[in-house]
């Protein structure tokens, strides 16, 4: 989608990472810490694409289409157990 593409993925961070900066962004110990780095992150990946669209479209270009999407089996299967972690802390 060009520049339109890469404003949408900026904002789709931004608003992810915005809500949890807001409401998370004072504790800095255990599991909290982390889901406020997460959220400062996307944050930041937010607004670097939606400044530097240019830089969004080399980012978004490295994906193929079959080539390469093992990759993203491999990572999502990798964040289940912090993801499980995180859950099982947060019900405590």
């Amino acid at each position: 989608m060009g520049e339109p593409g890469a404003f949408i993925n900026g904002l789709m961070s931004l608003s992810f990472g915005a809500p949890i900066v807001a409401f998370h962004g004072t504790q800095w110990t255990g599991w909290a810490a982390i889901v406020t780095f997460v959220g400062w992150g996307q944050v930041t990946k937010g607004i670097i694409n939606l400044c530097f669209p240019a830089r969004s479209l080399r980012r978004m270009a490295m994906v193929e289409d079959d080539a390469s999407s093992w990759k993203f089996a491999v990572a999502g299967a990798a964040m289940i157990p912090i993801a499980l972690a995180m859950l099982y802390a947060s019900t405590r």
